[in-house]
């Protein structure tokens, strides 16, 4: 595993153990036992495959992810071990493959991906081909039926938050779970979740005959530490670890944990300015609106980026100028924002050109600068 790849995994391990908060999420999170992650709820698992990157590369497709090591073969071994380990429990099992960037929307890949139960004629026969290697190398049987049930259980998710974007998330995540917490500690509470899933990752795999010669030789105590303890993330442990009590079972942290796309740099920065769910969204929502008009005026005029940058210079002036005003605030992104919008007029001056007419086009452009880091709604 390369260390990119590593410190991806981590980060989404972190982030399915913050859905632990939610009142229908897991008990446990797993690194590295029998998959990459697992998922533990009281009558059910979830055994989860994590596929990254490389940026530049082409979309996933139907073909990749039915190879040798693109991640169905992966889970195929784990629906076998959970087969083999599960015959007197009665739990459920489910199978997940996160795929980390855009997939392909081309019908074969889209279908499959969709609904991987769908999959018949030559496809079918691939998935057959992948189940009887990975049933030859694992020694034992891996049957048609089986392989149904299989595809039943399993949820592909393309188009998963990429490695640069998932910082973003985690803290989004974070900040939604803990609404009460000083931002600092909010980002210091992350970094230590991420901390102890590279721990968790690192624990070594102590198989059933390894924990018997173990024990034989003295190297285990007979009672106590679980030898997955290491490797196991707890919600207690999570609770334990935070800054202060999270609010539990929120709809919006739950939202943002399952949708799996990005967090925009300007949904960080007013994060961490203090600013309100309400205005984050209204941020975005002022952001799309001026984005598109930018595109507009790039295309329409040759001038058009000189113009663009002599408006950045006078905009951005100003939303210094606003931000000093709030030096002192413990709230400053709420309040600048509201500020600004206020100053919707001055703001208009500023726009000599008139390049942005709509009511707050000028406040939606800073929000595009916001973006792309060049304004933090707060002091600096």
């Amino acid at each position: 595993m390369t260390f990119g790849k590593y410190r991806y995994q981590a980060k989404v391990a972190a982030l399915l153990w913050i859905s632990c908060l939610q009142s229908e999420g897991p008990v446990a999170i797993i690194c590295e036992h029998i998959d990459d992650i697992t998922l533990v709820w009281r009558d059910r698992v979830e055994f989860r495959q994590v596929k990254t990157r490389i940026p530049g590369r082409a979309s996933w497709t139907f073909s990749e992810v039915c190879k040798d090591g693109g991640g169905i073969d992966s889970l195929m071994r784990s629906h076998l071990a959970f087969r083999e380990g599960s015959d007197s429990m009665n739990v459920e099992a489910a199978f997940s493959l996160w795929l980390e960037g855009a997939s392909s929307l081309k019908e074969q890949t889209a279908n499959f991906f969709q609904r991987p139960n769908s999959v018949t004629g030559a496809d079918w026969d691939k998935v057959l081909s992948l189940a009887c290697e990975v049933a030859e190398d694992q020694k034992c049987t891996f049957s048609d039926g089986e392989v149904v049930e299989f595809l039943d259980a399993l949820t592909i998710l393309p188009n998963r938050v990429n490695e640069q974007d998932i910082d973003n998330m985690l803290f989004a995540a974070l900040a939604e779970a803990l609404p009460n917490t000083r931002v600092i500690n909010v980002a210091k509470a992350g970094a230590a979740l991420v901390q102890r899933a590279e721990d968790a990752q690192a624990g070594t795999l102590v198989t059933r005959d390894a924990q018997e010669f173990m024990l034989a030789v003295g190297l285990l105590p007979t009672t106590g530490t679980n030898p997955l303890e290491r490797q196991t993330l707890t919600r207690e442990e999570l609770i334990s670890l935070l800054p202060d009590d999270p609010a539990l079972g929120q709809a919006q942290l739950n939202s943002l944990l399952t949708s799996g796309k990005p967090i925009s740099n300007l949904r960080r920065k007013l994060i961490l300015a203090c600013a309100s769910r309400g205005t984050q969204m209204e941020a975005a929502s002022l952001q799309a609106v001026a984005d598109s008009r930018r595109l507009e005026i790039l295309a329409s005029s040759t001038s058009g980026e000189e113009k663009l940058a002599e408006l950045a210079e006078e905009i951005l002036d100003h939303g210094e100028t606003v931000a000093r005003r709030r030096a002192n605030s413990t709230i400053p992104g709420e309040e600048v924002f509201l500020d600004l919008k206020h100053d919707r007029f001055i703001l208009r001056q500023l726009d000599v050109e008139g390049l942005f007419t709509s009511r707050h086009g000028q406040l939606g452009y800073l929000c595009c600068l916001s973006d792309e880091c060049e304004y933090s709604w707060r002091a600096s």
